[in-house]
């Protein structure tokens, strides 16, 4: 979704349509934040200030995240493949190999 976001501002500024992925995010972002607040309420039996407290400093932790995607997900569409994937050897022991049968 984070990287949807770019073409749909994009989108929403040069044509002046309104944004079709925002409104999807931001019903996503409260639907998050309630599942946080329930799952903080439930798990670690916090109430008032700090039940909004934790809150808070979990969601500023996620939103790091979405930069992070973003800027990771350009990076394998702009670099070349750099790993070559190799058959790798086995050395365990085989349940089906002659050894095991003694």
């Amino acid at each position: 979704m984070p990287i949807g976001l770019i073409p749909d501002l994009i989108w929403t500024i040069f044509y002046s349509h309104h944004p079709v992925l925002f409104p999807l995010q931001a019903l996503l972002s409260i639907i998050l934040t309630i599942a946080f607040i329930a799952g903080l309420y439930q798990f670690q039996n916090l109430r008032g200030w700090s039940l909004l407290w934790a809150t808070i400093q979990g969601s500023l932790y996620m939103v790091h995240w979405i930069p992070v995607m973003i800027v990771t997900t350009l990076k394998m569409c702009v670099q070349r493949e750099r790993s070559h994937w190799m058959k790798t050897e086995h050395r365990g022991q085989n349940p089906d190999s002659d050894s095991s049968k003694k």
